[in-house]
């Protein structure tokens, strides 16, 4: 993967990962801060996942990817290369002089999409980070694959709290969120279930109010009488 050298992204705000897997889960190259470096990706498939903000626009990115024969490539130039520029190594990068609307990396506007794939029977834990960000939206996709699971119970913990009107926490089977069959906005959660043994998590916040968030216990199950006592379809602002 080699870079042009007029690429450019708003430093901070914007990123451009390389990944394993279309959902971002698994970075193994990411760029923030304009410090490109060329380097050789192993195996012959991999994802490009680009994030902006509602900030400054820049040029944008340019790169050329070769496929790689045989073993008499010299690999040597490209030994060297890290896992990302110095915002993904460094935990306090240094602010471009020439930007004024810098952002913090902890509370930027971004938008994240992750999969993940659970093949036991125990039950696992989602939180939104505490204190949430202003202008967020959090795509998260849970597969319970264990052999029997008919649902999954849907558990949120009673200090979970929204700017109520204003953010959400939604859940669908289709990933874009169109056809929520739960959605919460005005602070009253409730246990329930999720038909099936997949669904999408949805958080979206606006750029006014800020709250502690969400922690959700998700335990897959394989007996349909749960279904009985967990009907509801969601708060009244739904």
């Amino acid at each position: 993967v080699e870079f042009d050298s007029q690429t450019q992204m708003e430093k901070l705000n914007d990123k451009l990962m390389f990944s394993s897997d279309k959902f971002g889960t698994n970075v193994f190259k990411k760029y923030i801060c304009n410090e490109y470096d060329d380097f050789i990706i192993e195996g012959n498939e991999f994802h490009t996942l680009f994030v902006s903000d509602g900030g400054d626009e820049e040029y944008g990115y340019k790169f050329k990817v070769t496929p790689i024969f045989g073993s008499d490539f010299n690999f040597t130039p490209y030994q060297n290369a890290n896992n990302g520029d110095e915002c993904v190594t460094n935990p306090n990068p240094t602010p471009d002089p020439d930007d004024d609307d810098v952002l913090t990396p902890e509370c930027k506007t971004f938008k994240e999409y992750q999969g993940t794939t659970i093949s036991t029977m125990e039950s696992i834990t989602v939180s939104s980070s505490h204190p949430y960000c202003n202008d967020m939206h959090v795509v998260q996709d849970y597969t319970f694959n264990a052999p029997g699971v008919v649902g999954v119970l849907v558990q949120i913990n009673p200090q979970s709290v929204m700017e109520s009107n204003n953010d959400s926490l939604t859940f669908s089977y289709i990933r874009d969120g169109t056809h929520p069959f739960k959605k919460f906005a005005c602070n009253s959660f409730h246990d329930f279930v999720s038909e099936g043994h997949s669904f999408h998590l949805i958080f979206d916040s606006n750029s006014s109010e800020t709250a502690y968030g969400y922690d959700i216990t998700l335990t897959p199950i394989t007996n349909f009488v749960f279904f009985n006592n967990y009907g509801a379809k969601g708060d009244e602002c739904l």
